[in-house]
């Protein structure tokens, strides 16, 4: 009863989120997005159902455990244990007095997010799922406004299905897990950052900072990858206002990449795990625990060079494939990286490989979704090991693979001067 009350609570209050969100959108998008809702929240009941009864148990267990247990001496005694929940949450290195917990790490914040939701929600691992995945529903919407602004042509299920309705990115953005929550934080970092750099939209900037803070916690690594992306994305979109310009050219060129290149070392000073040294020794590590560890859904990538990273990049995107299966998760996973390959496939043979070079070039999100595939889908090929982490290790990278298919596939032209204008009118919606 307390699950179902907690549930209740939360649908109760995404109702009139949901019913914002669609202000000012069409028919369709409000249908979808009411239908992406609909579908998060069966996917978040589905995975506790799945980790309890099927699994026996998950991650998810840990957290819930762990969070129970915190949520329960906040209750008791909130000024002594909050200090040392904040300490989690902020990676602090501090040891804590909380059992179990893992401080200083990223394990140790989704440690902190989950006492904060069995709190909340008096300790209901269903309700903090649906919560989490009702946030990523939200977040996926902000990722396709942006698309949708961006590419005004393509409004509509050609953005829709690929931001809203994977199966995968639904399944694994619903769970009290790092994955769905950093997923959370990348959705208001990407919003905020368009806003920002597009429009000039100064609220942009507290959006983007607390999505960045919160990947930053459970998810750092995402963040190079990003802001290399966004970079080259801006960096673009300036060019493409400046072709006779040769001299505002090249500075728009080397802002954006100092830019990127202070996230990513300022990312790696954060966090000295993800330096580019740090970062190939801890990629040597894992793929030596995978050479130990036998099982089904294992595999292994030997090395970090230039010729691994193509191997580890068409694993990241496609596999496993048909001919890994050897369960039924695995099979539902194969059936989808099937249909990115079929996709892949039938882009290339229909535009060329350099004719969908050229159309990629030509459209400052389609940089932006080729850059964060490729700088990302190479990294988390080598360091994962098991086809079951990778399906959701891939979870950022998921909409925008299916998003920059989609539109190669249609094959319109990126209109850079009707994106901003569109984009004004579409503000006072957020």
């Amino acid at each position: 009863m307390n699950d179902l009350i907690a549930i209740l609570g939360v649908v109760v209050l995404f109702l009139p989120i949901v019913a914002l969100l669609g202000r000012g959108a069409t028919k369709t998008e409000r249908l979808a997005l009411w239908l992406s809702a609909l579908s998060h929240l069966l996917a978040a009941l589905a995975m506790v159902f799945l980790t309890n009864e099927v699994l026996g148990g998950g991650d998810m267990n840990g957290y819930h455990k762990f969070g129970s247990a915190v949520a329960g001496l906040l209750r008791q005694d909130f000024r002594s244990a909050f200090p040392h929940l904040v300490n989690l949450l902020t990676l602090s290195d501090e040891p804590s007095p909380f059992h179990g917990a893992i401080a200083g790490s990223t394990t140790g914040a989704m440690q902190g997010f989950a006492s904060l939701l069995m709190l909340a929600l008096n300790d209901s691992l269903w309700a903090a799922a649906v919560l989490i995945g009702g946030g990523a529903c939200v977040s996926k919407w902000l990722i396709y406004r942006v698309c949708s602004e961006e590419l005004p042509a393509q409004r509509g299920l050609p953005l829709l299905i690929p931001t809203l309705f994977i199966p995968s990115l639904v399944f694994w953005s619903s769970g009290m897990l790092k994955e769905p929550l950093a997923l959370v934080g990348f959705g208001w970092l990407l919003f905020g950052a368009y806003r920002l750099a597009v429009q000039r939209r100064w609220w942009g900037l507290p959006l983007a900072a607390l999505g960045a803070l919160l990947v930053l916690a459970l998810k750092p690594y995402w963040l190079p990858p990003f802001a290399v992306a966004a970079a080259l994305w801006q960096g673009s979109r300036l060019l493409a206002r400046s072709k006779r310009d040769v001299l505002g050219s090249a500075g728009a060129l080397v802002l954006t990449a100092g830019f990127a290149v202070a996230l990513v070392f300022g990312t790696g000073l954060l966090f000295p795990e993800y330096e580019l040294d740090s970062l190939e020794e801890q990629i040597l590590a894992q793929q030596a625990i995978g050479t130990r560890v036998t099982g089904g859904s294992g595999y292994v990538i030997s090395g970090v060079s230039l010729a691994t990273a193509p191997l580890s990049l068409l694993t990241a995107l496609y596999r496993p494939a048909l001919f890994d299966v050897n369960n039924a998760m695995m099979g539902v996973n194969a059936l989808e990286t099937t249909a990115f390959a079929l996709a892949s496939l039938w882009v290339l043979l229909r535009r060329g490989p350099l004719g969908a070079l050229r159309a990629t070039l030509a459209s400052p999100p389609r940089v932006f979704a080729f850059v964060f595939t490729i700088t990302y889908g190479v990294a988390v090929g080598l360091a994962t090991t098991n086809y079951g982490t990778l399906s959701r290790y891939r979870l950022p990278l998921v909409p925008f693979f299916a998003l920059f298919l989609a539109s190669l596939a249609r094959g319109q032209q990126h209109s850079p001067q009707r994106a901003p204008q569109r984009a004004l009118r579409l503000a006072p919606r957020l």
